[in-house]
């Protein structure tokens, strides 16, 4: 079926099951047509075979046959089946064809179209069509170089632990192993005291009274003068980190005593002498700064208003004067003598009346 009945580029040949024919006159000028002799169906069935493998290749689906080949399975066939070269035959020419039999429009060709495609590919390398697809069959299908994976150790199923092990079949192992000091820790029960202390810390600043964070347990430490030059608020961190859960922020009052055992590891104490002294120290202590004393804050008898409605402070019933009220409270002043003579003057001046 020539091209240009299927929508695409015109092309002066098409390919059938005896090979290339030419379909114009004006064709013969410009390009030498071959004359391939007949050859067997099974010429056609192989490449058939080899065109729906590369169609495929890569392909998720593999219940359904895709019956289609875009551009990138197109240069992939030229690839692995040494079509494409330096000369006659570029990568370039590669793309080219694959535009020429598409349908305009399309993406992708059918089994037609790339045996017309095919056809180019002889007639650019200067060779016969049952040539070319001697070669193609004989390569038989895409080629895949993927990099095969040396030997990992880590990637050994015989050193997997764990999940890892249980997935595989084999027995798991304990998922976390306890460390040297945390076999060391005992189990002790809080005093009621230090349950009472831990409370109090907890809610200090409107907290949990039941979940201490680490800004807490520092600030325990600091209030019962734990702190010297060898237990220092970094080490008091990382006691903390050693002891909450993992992904955890806060310790519970198990897990306070546990890290007071670390503290007194630290100090070289007895974990009893260490809790007696917390015990000893007053509740949390507060460091905020005392304000002074302001007189339009602290005295309330300043207030006025709707501060002094909310204070409770007496107010004075306040006394609105006339705006002439001061006049009557005035004392006319002593006549001057020679003031009036001048001032009739300055009166009459211009036009005016004596006296206004």
């Amino acid at each position: 079926m020539p091209l240009s009945s299927r929508g695409g580029s015109p092309t002066p040949y098409s390919v059938g099951d005896d090979g290339l024919s030419e379909n114009s006159d004006d064709f013969a000028p410009t390009i030498t047509s071959l004359q391939s002799p007949p050859r067997p169906r099974g010429v056609l069935q192989s490449l058939n075979r080899v065109f729906l493998a590369f169609a495929n290749y890569g392909s998720a689906n593999k219940k359904e046959k895709l019956q289609h080949m875009d551009g990138a399975k197109w240069a992939k066939f030229c690839r692995d089946c040494g079509l494409q070269n330096s000369k006659t035959f570029t990568a370039v020419q590669v793309d080219l064809a694959f535009q020429k039999v598409k349908t305009k429009g399309e993406r992708r060709v059918d089994f037609e179209e790339f045996k017309d495609a095919v056809a180019m590919v002889a007639e650019l390398r200067g060779e016969s069509f049952a040539d070319v697809c001697e070669l193609i069959n004989a390569k038989g299908g895409p080629q895949s170089n993927a990099t095969r994976a040396e030997y990992v150790k880590f990637a050994d199923p015989d050193n997997f632990t764990g999940a890892y092990a249980a997935n595989v079949g084999r027995s798991s192992v304990m998922r976390h192993v306890p460390s040297n000091w945390e076999r060391e820790l005992k189990n002790v029960k809080p005093t009621p005291r230090l349950k009472k202390l831990f409370n109090a810390h907890c809610a200090f600043g409107k907290g949990d009274k039941d979940l201490m964070n680490q800004k807490t347990f520092c600030k325990v430490m600091k209030d019962c003068n734990l702190f010297d030059k060898k237990f220092t608020p970094t080490r008091a961190d990382i006691i903390f980190t050693k002891i909450k859960a993992h992904g955890e922020r806060v310790i519970k009052l198990d897990g306070f005593t546990r890290a007071l055992q670390l503290v007194a590891q630290e100090k070289n104490a007895s974990y009893e002498d260490l809790v007696e002294h917390v015990c000893a120290c007053d509740g949390p202590a507060s460091s905020g700064t005392a304000a002074l004393w302001t007189k339009f804050h602290d005295d309330k008898s300043t207030y006025t208003g709707a501060y002094a409605a909310i204070a409770g402070a007496s107010k004075s019933t306040r006394v609105h004067e006339s705006h002439d009220a001061w006049k009557s409270k005035r004392q006319p002043p002593e006549p001057v003598k020679g003031l009036r003579p001048v001032f009739d003057a300055f009166s009459a001046f211009g036009g005016g009346q004596p006296g206004s």
